[in-house]
């Protein structure tokens, strides 16, 4: 997957991809919504194709919570839309601003997660 946009990871749909590391979302040509993870058709029934785009890597954490020893939240993208991840262990801060991070996994799949800019 690394250094490309094909979307598609062991025949499933990637989220997020390397070199460097970035978010595999989708745009509506006609609305100018955007989705995360990619989709390939519009919601509205249209079947109109969807654009694939780079969605940015750094956005603003509106809500996390515990469950078991790992950290998750809700991550609003600027110009897109809010994500729910996996957040790297540490103190979390709402409205406080998280950066994309991620790496190849011992499996070959990517492994992702937002930390604390």
């Amino acid at each position: 997957m690394s250094g490309t946009l094909s979307g598609l990871e062991e025949g499933r749909p990637a989220l997020v991809a390397l070199d460097p590391p970035r978010l595999l979302g989708s745009r509506d040509p006609e609305t100018g919504q955007v989705f995360f993870p990619r989709r390939a058709l519009a919601v509205d029934g249209s079947l109109r194709p969807c654009e694939p785009v780079d969605l940015p890597t750094e956005g603003t954490l509106h809500t996390w919570t515990v469950m078991g020893e790992d950290a998750y939240g809700q991550v609003d993208l600027p110009g897109g839309p809010r994500i729910q991840t996996r957040l790297a262990p540490g103190a979390h801060e709402i409205d406080a601003r998280y950066r994309l991070e991620a790496r190849r996994a011992d499996d070959g799949s990517i492994d992702w997660w937002f930390r604390r800019a």
